[in-house]
């Protein structure tokens, strides 16, 4: 008979002992990912589809639900499952995949759309032909090259590092970068 070991993990033992607060947790996140993900797609559908609705405020609105739509998809669930789990059990390429596909362009977006509005309400006669849709277009594709730039030291730095960690109310953040481990703390 031959001697074989395994380095992985069978998630399927796991014994999951959740208090109400962590499943009042679990239904609110819930909640939010199925408004999240169906609001969006309608907002994007809608946008797409309504050719009136094409300008470069809608432009950005579309790409804030675009990045909202990824946001939801693989911000919620992975860190849901980090909550319940108490580790990361979708493996290093998702560990370093998800921080970097978090929030960035979501925030970017919002700070374009408000320079946009102040340009436009403290500066009405400067700025009575307001931004164009292909300087929409750029904005984004900047915003987008932007949040790359930034968040890249996040997919190169991050790692998925086990650990045990017993403290019942401290969850370790399931990707930690090489220079420090960073906790949530509940």
């Amino acid at each position: 008979m031959e001697n074989v070991t395994s380095n992985k993990t069978d998630y399927a033992n796991f014994e999951v002992n959740l208090t109400f607060v962590e499943y009042a947790v679990i239904a609110v996140n819930t909640l939010i990912f199925i408004v999240s993900f169906f609001a969006n797609i309608l907002a994007i559908i809608t946008l797409i589809h309504c050719r009136r609705l094409w300008s470069p405020i809608n432009a950005f609105l579309l790409n804030l639900s675009i990045s909202d739509f990824l946001l939801g998809l693989f911000c919620i669930p992975f860190t849901l499952s980090g909550n319940i789990f108490k580790q990361f059990i979708f493996g290093y390429y998702l560990c370093k995949m998800v921080p970097f596909l978090q929030v960035g362009v979501s925030s970017w977006t919002l700070a374009a759309i408000s320079l946009e509005r102040f340009a436009v309400i403290c500066y009405p006669l400067r700025f009575r032909k307001r931004i164009t849709i292909l300087q929409a277009y750029i904005s984004i594709a900047i915003i987008w090259l932007l949040n790359l730039c930034l968040m890249s030291p996040t997919l190169i730095l991050s790692q998925l590092i086990p650990m045990k960690y017993e403290v019942r109310h401290r969850n370790v953040l399931f990707s930690a970068h090489k220079l420090n481990i960073s906790e949530f703390k509940f």
